[in-house]
């Protein structure tokens, strides 16, 4: 990345034999978070009543297309960029100047701590956090929502919304990677650029939206449990498998590229994860009287998104602790 925030591309060369770029390995985690699309669609079907299950998939299919146009046209240029005033990218529109034969440099995966980073988010690897950013208000939204309007949100999310706290938080030449002084903002795969994002911005919609249709029947709140708890433990378990995709990635791009820092940071993802699902489990016995399985994979979930914004940079007991 240049001193002004902006992508530097160079010719792409060949990596010999023997050796695995990093280009590689951040791709292959961009797969696993991909993946996690599955799982999105497993918790929501999963969580909603049977009769929305064909709206709910088609909706989530509907972010990856349309959240695929969006990132590549103008989203990555937002994001990545050079930056304007710290604000927002202004340069790499439609992934640059359309020669898709310049690509970053890959660099072999050594255990050499000074290896240098790689000049920027690749295009896939972002994408697959913007769209991940998209998909976790669809779930907010679930059941409240039409097809005309829903994929309005989409678009504004994931070409402006997304990209602009990226651009914020990852971009060298943005105004809050330059404050003056000792506080210096960190987040190391996503916790605030994709899931303070997204939970916002499915919090907002889920106001406007209002309750579901029969949640509420003369003012009293009544239970919508979701149709298939199998469905909806098999998801917990794919965005967890995709979750590795998150931190994992993120260490090839921030950290030092060597096998036990990508160890570690597996390892804090892990333990967070287990400890908040076991603290779940235990709420739910000591307040209701059971062990309920849909809180436990809340809490799996919760401890994965918290893990996210610091998996990197805390010691194995602070994992468990956050």
């Amino acid at each position: 990345m240049s001193a002004d925030g902006g992508t530097q591309s160079v010719t792409a060369v060949q990596v010999p034999t023997g050796q695995v770029s990093t280009q590689d390995l951040v791709m292959l985690n961009g797969f696993l978070v991909f993946f996690m699309q599955a799982g999105f669609v497993a918790l929501e079907s999963g969580q909603g009543r049977s009769k929305n299950v064909r709206n709910i998939i088609l909706k989530n299919i509907l972010d990856v297309l349309l959240c695929a146009l969006c990132w590549w046209s103008v989203g990555y240029a937002f994001a990545y960029g050079t930056s304007a005033g710290g604000v927002i990218g202004v340069t790499d529109f439609f992934c640059g100047s359309g020669d898709d034969t310049t690509i970053p440099a890959p660099r072999p995966v050594s255990d050499n701590p000074g290896a240098p980073a790689l000049p920027t988010k690749p295009w896939f690897y972002s994408w697959t956090f913007a769209l991940s950013t998209v998909t976790i208000a669809s779930g907010c939204l679930a059941e409240r929502t039409n097809l005309v309007a829903y994929p309005i949100y989409t678009i504004i999310v994931s070409s402006f919304v997304h990209p602009l706290v990226a651009h914020w938080a990852w971009n060298e030449g943005s105004w809050l990677k330059n404050l003056n002084g000792q506080c210096i903002f960190m987040d190391f795969a996503g916790g605030a650029v994709v899931h303070v994002v997204g939970g916002l911005t499915g919090l907002v919609g889920a106001i406007v939206c209002g309750p579901r249709l029969g949640r509420f029947e003369e003012g009293v709140a009544k239970s919508i449990p979701g149709h298939d708890i199998s469905s909806y433990s098999m998801g917990t378990f794919m965005l967890w498998f995709g979750w590795f995709g998150f931190t994992s990635g993120s260490s090839y791009l921030y950290l030092d590229p060597s096998a036990d820092t990508v160890n570690r940071v597996a390892l804090n993802m892990t333990l967070s994860a287990s400890c908040a699902g076991l603290v779940g489990l235990l709420l739910s016995s000591l307040l209701t009287g059971m062990f309920d399985l849909r809180t436990m994979c809340n809490g799996v979930l919760s401890g994965l998104v918290a893990t996210t914004g610091y998996a990197g940079f805390v010691p194995s007991w602070g994992a468990c602790a956050g």
